[in-house]
């Protein structure tokens, strides 16, 4: 990207932001899918790209961009779940329940498994379900997580562990449940 932004014209600041919208946003789009509720993913992306823009001036262009956004939105994230008027509880009764096909069907097993994840993901806390899409799913080093997410790189890996073994908690039954078929 060049020189700081802060340091740059404003022409070119608005130019350099534009096109680190352009190449991020489906990154960030699908971060956001991750940690919210899919109603509001439209509104909390935006907010993140609006808070990013705001924040341009501060933002270090020899450090990874995409880091950088997952922390805002990590925080906008967190700031929209702390608003208690949002949550939306769905009943366990209303999820259908899944009946062993006699073949394997791939668009089905896509299916299956996008499932346990967003079941897996909401029953993380909140910080390590971020340090996991980051590092698990959008390929993200950890000292990079901890950096985007200002806190000290053993409390990401701390994170990170305590949501694998939430995942793997999850997960281990499906497994023994495809190994029978």
């Amino acid at each position: 990207m060049g020189s700081p932004p802060s340091a740059q014209h404003p022409v070119q600041m608005q130019a350099s932001f534009e096109a680190a919208y352009r190449g991020e946003f489906k990154p960030v789009w699908r971060f956001v899918s991750r940690l919210a509720p899919p109603s509001f993913v439209e509104d909390l992306v935006h907010d993140v790209f609006l808070t990013a823009h705001r924040r341009w001036s501060t933002y270090d262009p020899s450090r990874p961009l995409r880091p950088w956004l997952f922390g805002i939105a990590c925080r906008v994230a967190a700031d929209h779940r702390a608003l208690k008027r949002h949550t939306v509880e769905v009943p366990e009764a209303d999820h259908p329940k899944h009946e062993p096909a006699a073949e394997a069907n791939p668009v089905t097993d896509r299916l299956d498994a996008q499932r346990l994840l967003t079941l897996a993901l909401s029953q993380m806390p909140d910080d390590a379900r971020a340090v996991f899409v980051m590092h698990e799913l959008e390929e993200q080093p950890v000292p990079a997580i901890a950096e985007a997410m200002g806190t000290p790189v053993p409390t990401a890996y701390t994170r990170l562990r305590a949501a694998r073994q939430v995942f793997e908690r999850v997960v281990e039954p499906h497994r023994t449940q495809e190994g029978a078929r």
